[in-house]
């Protein structure tokens, strides 16, 4: 075979796995976190030091990992959707991708997204089932009903307590890694096989 044609055979399977790797890819969200807003509390805790929004168009899923004063609180879409249609017209209709319209509201649809850490938000806790006696609670409040509020658990209560507002940012997504590993492996055997038939036409030469 030319090395002509064994372009034209590799660079159709390299742009396939290029193209499962963005099919594939989830895109990343830095929450940031800030306590410009809130009732007037004088809160012990600091700030969130992380938090981290997965959301993947191709699977309709949502979730938000968030650490506050050493406790992980995790959002499945479960979660993030409030187990029910979330609607509100500037973040999209009923009929529309439940994470997609979460993530919105977390980008700030409604003009504002406020997070508490065990502090009960105005209108009352949104708890999720179950007691939240002697834990830490974190809850995200974005819109108006029927709309974003929920409400995870971690650990022992540590008496902390902070709130404030969030923004998302948006970073950059991590591909998978088989397809990046097929990338990887075509590259360098399209290289090997270059250099060889190369090296055969150097001899010839010679």
């Amino acid at each position: 075979m030319s090395t002509k044609k064994l372009l034209w055979t590799v660079i159709p399977v390299v742009l396939m796995v290029i193209g499962a790797t963005n099919a594939k890819a989830d895109t990343f969200y830095t929450i940031n976190f800030s306590s410009s807003y809130g009732d007037p509390i004088t809160p012990s805790g600091a700030l969130p030091t992380s938090g981290i929004v997965d959301y993947n168009a191709t699977a309709n899923t949502i979730t938000a990992t968030i650490v506050w004063e050493g406790q992980t609180f995790v959002f499945n879409t479960s979660d993030l959707t409030d187990g029910s249609v979330l609607y509100n017209v500037s973040c999209g209709s009923p009929a529309a991708n439940q994470a997609a319209i979460a993530l919105n509201m977390l980008n700030g649809c409604t003009g504002y997204v406020w997070w508490y850490a065990n502090v009960n938000p105005p209108g009352g806790p949104y708890y999720p089932y179950g007691s939240t006696s002697g834990e830490n609670y974190f809850s995200l409040d974005a819109g108006v009903f029927p709309d974003l509020q929920t409400t995870v658990t971690d650990g022992a209560s540590n008496s902390f307590t902070a709130q404030g507002n969030l923004t998302i940012t948006q970073s950059t997504a991590e591909p998978g890694v088989l397809p990046l590993t097929l990338l990887g492996v075509g590259l360098v055997g399209l290289m090997f096989i270059m250099r060889k038939r190369l090296g055969l036409r150097l001899d010839q030469a010679t």
